[in-house]
Order: structure tokens, then sequence, then C-alpha cells
């Protein structure tokens, strides 16, 4: 089985933790938890439990499971869509980003999950106003007898754009290597 995690470390050192703690803001930002799903009954409630710290709430587009999926989900949001899988990535993610009621959007794969000190770190973000969306490193984990990290040059650390504005011009576009549009500003 394979599960990606979600780091929070980055290279930038004006968003260590000890800048963003020197960061205050009125009023709390909001943050949707987006993701597509199907069939992840092996991985869902692991990455949920890893977000449900930091979710204002929890979106999920069901493209048609079979198995326990939606029972799963059941346990963390109302919030779920049942859309019969289009064959399109972007339709799928532009079902959630219509659905999304946050201030932020951060969006995670059935099969991922983040560190437990991850939610700290993501509040401070979303309160950080020269960014408006942000890259985090994905490290691959292999579970064969234990779980173990994959270190190989095309996979170690990859990065993904996962916590971005919410703004209703956004749009994803491509059928599979997606690419979200819309969004205007500075990424980290």
């Amino acid at each position: 089985q394979r599960l990606g995690e979600i780091s929070f470390h980055t290279p930038r050192k004006r968003l260590s933790m000890q800048n963003l703690n020197k960061v205050k803001r009125k009023g709390k930002e909001k943050i949707s938890i987006c993701m597509m799903v199907q069939d992840v009954e092996d991985t869902l409630e692991l990455c949920l439990s890893s977000v449900k710290e930091f979710a204002d709430e929890i979106v999920i587009v069901d493209g048609g499971s079979k198995d326990n999926t939606f029972n799963i989900a059941q346990r963390f949001t109302e919030k779920i869509i049942d859309h019969k899988w289009p064959d399109n990535h972007s339709e799928q993610r532009n079902i959630y980003l219509q659905e999304a009621e946050g201030d932020w959007i951060f969006e995670i794969d059935a099969d991922e999950f983040v560190p437990p000190e991850f939610a700290k770190y993501i509040r401070k973000l979303v309160n950080y106003n020269d960014f408006v969306s942000y890259w985090f490193p994905r490290h691959w984990l292999v579970s064969e007898e234990g779980l173990y990290y994959v270190k190989n040059e095309w996979l170690h650390p990859d990065s993904q754009h996962r916590l971005y504005r919410n703004k209703k011009e956004l749009y994803y576009k491509g059928k599979v290597h997606e690419e979200l549009c819309g969004l205007r500003g500075k990424a980290a």
C-alpha cells in the first residue's frame, strides 16, 4: 500500500514557525478540506483523522464508491456530493470548489495524511497575508512490513499545490493532469 505524507517543512525562513508566531490577524480564517474519492475505504479514515483538527468543513465528492467509503466519510462530514465519476479530474474538483465555503481550500488525496504538528502550522499560514497559495512537499511512504520512505530522485520530495485562497473565479481545467486557474497573487 502506498501513502503520501504532506509535510509542513519549508525552506523559506520567513515561513518558519518562529516568524509565523508573530503574525496577528483579527478573526479566524476558515479552512475547507476538499477531496474527490472513490472506493478508498482502506485509507480514508487515516486521511480524514489527520485533517479534522484544523478543518472547519470537509467537502467530499464521491465518484460512485461501491465499498465502505461513504460510511467512513459520513463520520467526518455531512457534505458528501455523490457525482458519478466522469473520467475527468477537473470536473470533480470543480464541484468541490463550488461547494466549499471556507476562506481557504486545502486539498488532500485519500491516500495521503498530514503529521499531527501540521494543524498548528496551517492555522498560522492562513493568517499570513503575503501569499494566496502554498506548495507542500509530499513524501512517499510504502507499507511492507512497516512504513518506510521512498527516497527516489523523482519522488522525494514531490511538491504539491495544496492550500489556496477560496475565490469564486477559481476553476480546474484538464482531464487528468488538471491545472488550477484563476488564482492571482504570490505563492510559497
